[in-house]
């Protein structure tokens, strides 16, 4: 019971904790330090405690163990909207992860994990779109001046993990979603918002300012899924497993109501992964992952931003006003992404690199809500190192570099131009 009153303890300290960017859309591209190192690939390849992140079926299979990790993730990035162009002012954002594993029996364990499961955001002095409209100074219209988006999101996931036989296991997770959000600058944005449709529209500007579309300081939301998975050991060298999340359903962000779809819903999507690892020889192994995130589960990620008309931004066609079912959201499809790892034990030491790519989630259309978030990184190399000690005692470190992404389209706000780079730093350790 000791452990887990400890987990319990750091459970709160972890949940103020500030953890946002990702690789892989919204989410990062591995949870603790051996999968981050692997670029991600572990559906059938438990290491360690955190194998609960990728397939809770795995926990049964590894040893009773702590796992303690931060991950100092860096974006870098320089957006242009018709030619305006400004520097995101945030670059370092930790994103901590913490699990337990412990068996009641053989064939019977439970875990739990708390960790950082991702985010977007950007934060710019001087607001793009505002110079924009401005023709490069100011416009001096209400909550302009600086554009920030900061939406956090941690995970407490309490499993359990059961082997049916010798090669063949399952486990299910519960999935408590936390999240935080944050939005300034996006007051060229009301006249789409139902109280200035209630006060007559916008003719020119809106005869009254809605407060519930920007600059309406944090707001916080709680939500719950579920997740299950498989291992199978289909010979001795070769592994297969299965894994699926639902869609995580949350409470509103009252404070954005009239901002995000469903009067201020952001849902997280449901994932579904598959992966094989094969041992060549003891010390060798591979292991390659497929996973879909179903970005279009949740309307906050696939509702379509504005289009382009005449005269600037407008409804889509058949579109709501900002806040209802159909109002604007990030434009995002379905993802797959291909994760391919590998780990060499040579004995004391664990090498451990991968590759993680994956199709950008939103088409070239989408670009007018592009510079609120950082995730447009498709493409990220891998490499860790573990020492292992006596008494069952490990360190990891972990680096991780994104390829550089310049891209540029047209939009409904004109034409936008990302310019992003990322990197980021992980430190594990481990104790049986």
């Amino acid at each position: 019971m000791n452990k887990w009153v400890r987990v319990a303890g750091l459970l709160a300290g972890q949940l103020t904790a500030f953890s946002i960017g990702a690789t892989n859309g919204f989410f990062h591209n591995g949870y603790g330090a051996a999968s981050s190192a692997m670029a991600g690939a572990g559906v059938a390849h438990p290491v360690d405690s955190m194998a609960v992140a990728s397939n809770p079926a795995g926990m049964v299979v590894v040893a009773d163990s702590h796992d303690f990790g931060v991950k100092l993730f860096s974006p870098w990035t320089k957006v242009s909207v018709n030619g305006f162009s400004e520097e995101s002012s945030r670059h370092w954002f930790p994103a901590p992860n913490l699990s337990i594993n412990h068996h009641i029996r053989d064939d019977l364990s439970v875990g739990l994990a708390v960790y950082g499961n991702g985010g977007i955001g950007n934060k710019f002095a001087d607001n793009p779109y505002d110079l924009s409209a401005g023709g490069g100074v100011p416009t001096g219209l209400p909550d302009t001046r600086e554009l920030s988006l900061q939406m956090i999101n941690m995970l407490a996931v309490p499993s359990i993990s059961w082997r049916w036989n010798e090669r063949h296991s399952v486990g299910v997770a519960l999935l408590l979603a936390y999240q935080r959000i944050e939005i300034r600058g996006l007051g060229l944005f009301q006249c789409f918002t139902p109280t200035a449709a209630a006060a007559g529209g916008c003719p020119s500007a809106p005869a009254q300012l809605s407060e519930e579309l920007t600059n309406s300081g944090k707001d916080h939301a709680v939500g719950v899924g579920l997740r299950v998975g498989w291992l199978g050991q289909v010979t001795d060298k070769f592994r297969v497993g299965l894994s699926a999340s639902s869609v995580i359903r949350m409470t509103r962000f009252n404070h954005y109501a009239e901002l995000l779809p469903d009067s201020g819903r952001f849902d997280l999507p449901a994932m579904f992964s598959a992966g094989i690892a094969y041992d060549f020889t003891p010390r060798w192994t591979v292991a390659i992952d497929w996973m879909r995130v179903a970005y279009e589960s949740s309307r906050a990620f696939s509702n379509p931003g504005p289009v382009a008309t005449g005269t600037g931004p407008g409804l889509a066609p058949g579109g709501d006003l900002l806040g209802g079912d159909k109002g604007f959201g990030f434009g995002w499809n379905d993802q797959d992404i291909y994760k391919i790892g590998f780990e060499y034990r040579p004995g004391g030491w664990i090498w451990r690199g991968g590759y993680n790519v994956g199709k950008r989630q939103f088409s070239k259309s989408q670009f007018a809500f592009a510079p609120l978030h950082n995730s447009v990184m498709s493409q990220n190399l891998t490499i860790g190192l573990t020492r292992e000690h006596r008494r069952g005692r490990s360190w990891s470190f972990v680096f991780s570099r994104g390829l550089n992404v310049d891209e540029r389209a047209g939009s409904a706000v004109g034409e936008v131009r990302i310019e992003h780079i990322e990197y980021a730093i992980e430190i594990g350790f481990n104790w049986l």
